[in-house]
Order: structure tokens, then sequence, then C-alpha cells
């Protein structure tokens, strides 16, 4: 009788310790979850902001080596880096749903070849093609991404939620959620050159493939309405023409 009095107890015991824990938790997921973020943690200081443009100073890193970590749009920014600047210190470097190869993409891809197919046939017969349109005209602002990013997969995004209601005694997915939340609910504007060339050079021409989208940003001239990388610790400006009507956001990969 003893023993399953102490088992009883113990057991008891265990519940309430879970109970709290997923309590507290829950209360920091809801009401604290910008301390749970682990991103952007990087150290910088802002030289220069005028609301389009942020320039950011990282200090030197202390390690021989750097390690990147890029997703989706930031991914192709490190590879852009890698491939222009030929950096020896990058050790290796994470790419998390870049598009490689866009029209390997399951349906997107062959929509987006299909209307890459489109554009060229109007192309040839008018000399019209989408980078003839204004650039401005492209302009995402961020609660559109969000809301377009989620319509991708708006199973996974809600099961998403459930999976942090089941496991809201796991601490470290709590953070992690928390953590991607943070960019996929308010996720940056999208500059409308960005849109244009994204649409136009990846999707429907899909020049990341064969390497071609490269060798054009290594040809912008600094001061053009476009993408500039510099070398040392990975540093992305996206510059602006004055009057394009071109917004920045801000990309980082962090080491």
């Amino acid at each position: 009788m003893s023993d399953m009095l102490k088992a009883a107890t113990e057991k008891t015991a265990g519940l309430a310790r879970q109970t709290t824990l997923c309590a507290s938790n829950a209360f920091d997921r809801v009401f604290r979850a910008a301390s749970l973020v682990k991103a952007g943690q990087t150290p910088f200081e802002t030289l220069h902001t005028d609301g389009l443009v942020s320039l950011r100073y990282y200090p030197p890193l202390q390690e021989d080596f750097i390690e990147l970590d890029g997703w989706s749009l930031g991914g192709m920014f490190t590879l852009f880096y890698a491939g222009l600047s030929k950096d020896q210190n990058i050790r290796n470097a994470i790419i998390l749903g870049a598009p490689i190869d866009s029209h390997a993409s399951g349906i997107l891809g062959l929509l987006s070849q299909g209307l890459g197919s489109v554009a060229e046939f109007v192309h040839k017969r008018t000399g019209f093609q989408v980078h003839d349109l204004r650039p401005h005209w492209f302009h995402s602002p961020g609660w559109l991404n969000t809301i377009g990013f989620k319509l991708t997969n708006p199973i996974g995004s809600v099961m998403g939620y459930w999976e942090l209601i089941i496991r809201l005694g796991d601490r470290e997915f709590v953070t992690n959620h928390a953590t991607t939340a943070a960019f996929l609910d308010r996720m940056a504007a999208y500059p409308g050159g960005i849109v244009q060339d994204t649409v136009v050079r990846i999707w429907m021409d899909n020049e990341l493939s064969r390497g071609t989208w490269a060798s054009w940003l290594a040809a912008k001239r600094p001061g053009k309405a476009g993408w500039k990388l510099r070398s040392g610790w990975l540093s992305v400006q996206i510059d602006v023409k004055p009057g394009s009507g071109n917004g920045s956001s801000r990309l980082h990969c962090y080491p």
C-alpha cells in the first residue's frame, strides 16, 4: 500500500512540475516572445541610416574562419558572397530554402517555366520584357510577404502551432518556434527591384542554375540600383538609386 501511495505521489508531483513548465513556457511564448528569440544577437554598430538604407559595421570575428547560414534570399546572398569574394576563411555554408534550380521546384517550377516561355514569346514579337516595367510597381510590403509565405503551405503553418501546443514542455522547441516566428510573422518589405529581378532572373530565366546571375551581380556598378557585396566579413548592402522608388530590406547571414 505504501508503495502504491509513493508511486501516486511521485506521479502527481511529476505532473505538477510538467504543468508548471508548460504554463511557464506558454506565458513566455505569448507575452515574452522577444526574450526567447535567438536570432539577431550578433553585435553591430549602425554607421548610417536614412529609413531606406542601413549601413552596419560588424566587429571582426575572433575565429580564423567563418560559417555562413543563409535562409531563402539570405541563402542566395551567402552563395553570391562565397562565389564573388572567394573568401578562403569560409569553412562551410548552410543554405536553406534558396531556389538554386527554380525550375525543379515542383508546381511552382513548372509555373515559372510556363511564364518564362510566355515572356519570351511576347518579347520576340513585341520587344517588351518585364524589366521594362517600373521597379516600384513590384514593391512587396512585409505583411503581404508574411501572408504569401504562409499560403504556400497553410497546413504546415497550422500544424506548426499545433506542435507548439503539444510540445509546450520542451523549452528548446518553444524557443526555436519563437525565433522562427519572429521572422515569418513580421517579414521585411521586399524592394521592387529585388522582386522584379527575382521573378525574371531567378524564377523565369532560372539563371542561378547556370551561374549567370553571379556574373551579372559582379558587373553591377556601385551607386546603381542593385546589390553590392564587400569582401571581408559578410556585409550585404542594397544600394538605391534616388527617385527609383525602391526601398531596401536588410538581409543578414550570421556566422
